[in-house]
């Protein structure tokens, strides 16, 4: 088709018991869109896609008209009471998908925002999560902040055991817990140790426990 199109109307052909599927979807012919009637991936899961064949019915220039324009194709073979169509009505499957995309609903987190978009099924439905796109982010960088980072401290320029000068202290050095208890953030109680001296720890038997490993820190 050579003008622009915001939509289609499609048949699907199952080319082992002949069965047909017709559907319309938002969108271009090849974003390798589906269908969504619950007959038709049934068989779809059971012979799969190489069993069937699919041909475009109608093209449609403006978005509203697509649910008319399917529906019209469907009356048009009365594929409702048809045993050769999967399709269980006459009506277009356009107008149910448009309910799911306006269901979403405020941000759990600060109850201001509007949920953020998680993702959209091959059958059209958009899925939302909880949070609003600030508030997800906001959680994700605090899960990666570290406890001993969180409570002030900070590792230091030297090996606390045995003196090495660090060039690159993010990744020539960790972070010990000294009694082993990794919620007992006191500054007294953590320790900056090279990569040397955590082998020596590790073989040790010190109670020493090393913070859990997070990039840039």
């Amino acid at each position: 088709m050579d003008k622009k199109y915001k939509g289609f109307v499609y048949e699907w052909t199952n080319n082992i018991n002949g069965k047909k599927y017709i559907g319309s979807h938002i969108g271009i012919d090849s974003d390798r869109y589906v269908g969504s009637g619950v007959a038709f991936r049934k068989d779809l899961k059971e012979y799969g896609l190489t069993a069937f064949s699919r041909k475009v019915l109608e093209y449609v220039e403006h978005e509203n008209d697509l649910p008319e324009v399917e529906r019209t194709c469907l009356e048009k073979v009365g594929a409702r009471d048809n045993p050769m169509y999967y399709n269980k009505t006459n009506g277009s499957s356009v107008t149910k998908k448009k309910k799911h995309i306006h269901e979403r609903k405020i941000c759990a987190e600060c109850k201001v925002n509007l949920q953020a978009v998680n993702y959209t099924d091959p059958d059209g439905i958009t899925h939302y999560r909880t949070k609003c796109d600030v508030c997800a982010r906001a959680g994700k960088k605090d899960k990666k902040t570290p406890a001993w980072y969180k409570s002030g401290y900070r590792k230091k320029p030297n090996c606390e055991k045995c003196g090495f000068k660090f060039k690159f202290p993010v990744e020539q050095s960790a972070v010990y817990y000294l009694d082993g208890n990794l919620k007992n953030n006191n500054h007294f109680n953590l320790k900056t140790v090279c990569l040397n001296c955590v082998q020596e720890v590790h073989k040790s038997r010190l109670a020493w426990k090393p913070a859990s490993l997070v990039p840039d820190f």
